[in-house]
């Protein structure tokens, strides 16, 4: 990282450089960007093999930049659009995620179903369908399953820790579902 100052004329440009930066790092930066970009007749004056003037390259030079230029485009184009791509599950991620962690009554309700809607099940809550709070439970259906009635319970308050450990220790993946002799499996 270094510190750029341009003089209000854009005349001068100077740059502060932190101690124990390699020397040959700036100067490759110094010949290969700085002085194309800021100077460019400093290289060709200086007959610098680092000078690239367009004008005197073969049109295989010129294709090989141009394709290098190309390319260069196309991943910066994909690397913006795969940039995107995580930022917007996130989005979509956290409504769910709070709701799960923090909500309470229809937000822990709507989280829920929203879970189970991602795994492939069909989530309704009869709440809206009946009118009224008659229940905060959700009936969920899957194909080739019959319909079960899921009560959804929220704890007042912050999460427990001692809750988190004790479902730890009793949900495994690929563990078969069902209760044991200690615990019911969480599934």
């Amino acid at each position: 990282m270094v510190a750029a100052w341009t003089s209000p004329a854009g005349s001068q440009r100077w740059y502060v450089i932190p101690d124990g930066t390699s020397w040959e790092n700036v100067l490759g930066w110094l010949v290969h960007r700085a002085l194309p970009e800021y100077v460019p007749d400093v290289l060709r004056r200086a007959r610098s093999p680092y000078f690239v003037d367009p004008d005197r390259q073969s049109v295989g030079e010129q294709t090989a930049r141009q394709t290098l230029d190309d390319l260069e485009a196309q991943y910066a184009d994909e690397k913006r659009q795969l940039e995107r791509t995580p930022r917007e599950a996130k989005e979509k991620a956290e409504p769910v995620r709070y709701g799960l962690l923090h909500g309470s009554g229809s937000e822990l309700v709507n989280a829920v179903a929203q879970v189970l809607a991602d795994a492939g099940m069909h989530a309704v809550d009869p709440d809206e369908q009946l009118g009224g709070t008659k229940s905060a439970d959700l009936l969920v259906s899957a194909e080739g399953v019959s319909a079960r009635l899921v009560e959804v319970k929220g704890v007042s308050g912050p999460a427990q820790e001692h809750l988190v450990g004790y479902l730890q220790g009793i949900w495994r993946p690929g563990r078969s579902c069902g209760r044991t002799s200690r615990s019911p499996t969480v599934c």
